[in-house]
């Protein structure tokens, strides 16, 4: 039978979602590239082609600058530099920029989740599940690209249809009339970038909380509290180290009523931390959900989780040595798990609950005059390319004759199999 460990293994969060933090980090740096050079390229061709450019991007003629050097005041300074083109040059987000605006919408979404209607409709699983799927979108896609706030309540609208909630798109539209900024949203605008989304989920939805896990290790808990008050460990336990079990938690704790206390303590702790901060964190793309899972339970109670992981160890055999790293195989199974564990808290400690209003509408000002003018509009976008256009909507001369040829060689291969259409005979 296989462990938890080798189906988490198997799992799609682990094979596409699971990085080290270097390669995390450059994965972010290349998306950000990218996105400079498609802007750059967008621009370009709007202006060789003589199509409208947005004026905080530099319109007007090369060198003149025209009308389109913006004013003080709004993110960008006045009196930009002119670049090699004789366009004034595009201050463009950094990576951590970037992030600060990926975080603000993250926690906006959270916060709204626990307003009416949606309280009563949606669970936290939701809300933890739509984070993590923006956090994902934006490893490949740049916020220059796609603004969070046309992301976020769409990637919502694909959680929940993930875990079951099942509301319609109109449904979904109309629990937004509620909701302050959001109320005017459209139902094309709520699909417009569903595709795109699930593109960048690279069509996969499913997401392994670590608050699933915490339920478990109540479950433990409650096993080593039934122990503290004397009785009988269960069957699965060997080598006869109940007793020696019992007599450390007795001493540390003291009576049982002060155990379970405590282990109540630090699991509303640690779930309020993974309902939390830690769905904020990259932790998820950084350890396992149980590590996670432990991760919080030791912020709340480094005792009692300590407690739990050497418990535990004690009446479950460690993996083979084979499977782990050369370096830590002669190490302890327990430290190796608990240094995981620190490491682990470390990353949910220094994890901001959400960037300032302030730093964050100061980078929003700064994106208009860097962000990708042919996907600004998702609707147009997605209308065009449900119709194998162009961003203006109208039908490209290839596309039309790829379209009469395919609907050509249809009608053939119908005539081929079931025979030309019936004539009526005239009668002489």
């Amino acid at each position: 039978m296989p462990t938890e460990d080798e189906l988490y293994r198997s799992s799609s969060q682990y094979r596409l979602w699971n990085f080290t933090p270097q390669n995390l980090a450059s994965l972010r740096q290349k998306t950000n590239e990218r996105a400079k050079k498609n802007v750059l390229n967008a621009l370009k061709r709007k202006r060789e082609t003589g199509s409208a450019v947005p004026e905080s991007h530099g319109s007007g003629t090369p060198a003149n600058g025209g009308s389109g050097t913006p004013a003080t005041g709004n993110g960008t300074p006045a009196n930009r530099n002119i670049g090699a083109d004789g366009y004034p040059e595009i201050d463009f987000l950094t990576v951590e920029e970037e992030l600060v605006l990926i975080d603000f919408f993250c926690s906006q979404l959270m916060s709204m989740m626990e307003q009416s209607p949606f309280t009563e409709r949606y669970n936290n699983t939701i809300a933890a599940t739509a984070v993590q799927y923006m956090r994902r979108f934006y490893l490949t896609n740049s916020v220059m690209s796609y603004h969070p706030k046309s992301i976020m309540i769409t990637a919502l609208y694909i959680a929940q249809k993930s875990e079951g909630a099942h509301a319609t798109a109109t449904e979904f539209v109309t629990s937004l009339t509620s909701v302050p900024g959001l109320e005017n949203t459209t139902l094309e605008e709520l699909l417009a970038p569903e595709y795109i989304i699930i593109q960048g989920l690279r069509f996969c939805f499913d997401v392994r909380h670590p608050t699933r896990g915490l339920k478990g290790a109540k479950l433990e808990l409650e096993v080593l509290l039934d122990l503290v008050r004397g009785d009988e460990a269960p069957k699965s336990w060997k080598g006869g180290i109940e007793g020696q079990i019992r007599r450390h938690l007795s001493d540390k704790y003291g009576a049982p009523n002060k155990f379970r206390e405590r282990c109540e303590k630090a699991y509303y702790t640690a779930r309020d931390r993974l309902q939390g901060s830690a769905v904020l964190s990259d932790a998820y793309f950084l350890y396992t959900p149980s590590q996670i899972m432990l991760a919080a339970l030791w912020l709340a109670d480094s005792a009692i989780a300590q407690d739990l992981v050497v418990s535990k160890l004690s009446v479950v055999p460690p993996p083979p040595a084979s499977r782990l790293p050369a370096d830590q195989r002669d190490k302890p199974t327990v430290d190796r798990i608990l240094d995981e564990i620190e490491a682990c808290a470390e990353v949910l400690q220094r994890t901001a609950v959400s960037a300032s209003k302030k730093e964050a509408a100061r980078v929003d000002r700064k994106l208009k005059y860097c962000s990708n003018p042919d996907k600004v509009d998702l609707v147009r976008m997605n209308a065009a390319t449900k119709r194998g256009g162009t961003a203006d909507g109208a039908v490209e001369e290839g596309v039309a004759k790829k379209r009469r040829l395919a609907r050509e060689k249809a009608e053939r291969e119908g005539e081929d199999l079931f025979g030309g259409a019936l004539v009526k005979k005239e009668e002489d």
